[in-house]
């Protein structure tokens, strides 16, 4: 079974990146993003309000989003696109 890093718990705020960043990248809905966050977190047995965080939409309305840790937004990317995985694969095979 695989076990979530646990330095993910212990970076800052500051070092989160937001699902908002992921809806840029992997070119998926925002409610679809945080669907898949909450459905990963459940396999690695993580509570995703940890990560939970808030924007204003362009409406002005506040909306949920969750800010993550590097590693678990490389796994979430991951889901989205072989190419990103491949990318994470090679930077790991340089350290």
């Amino acid at each position: 079974m695989f076990v979530f890093n646990t330095l993910s718990k212990t970076l800052s705020k500051t070092d989160a990146i937001s699902t908002l960043t992921v809806k840029e990248k992997a070119n998926k809905t925002h409610a679809h993003i945080m669907r898949d966050v909450r459905s990963i977190c459940s396999e690695l047995d993580i509570d995703p309000e940890e990560f939970v965080g808030s924007y204003t939409d362009s409406r002005g309305v506040s909306r949920n989003c969750y800010n993550l840790p590097r590693d678990l937004f490389d796994i979430v990317m991951s889901t989205y696109s072989i190419q990103y995985l491949a990318s994470v694969v090679d930077q790991r095979n340089v350290l």
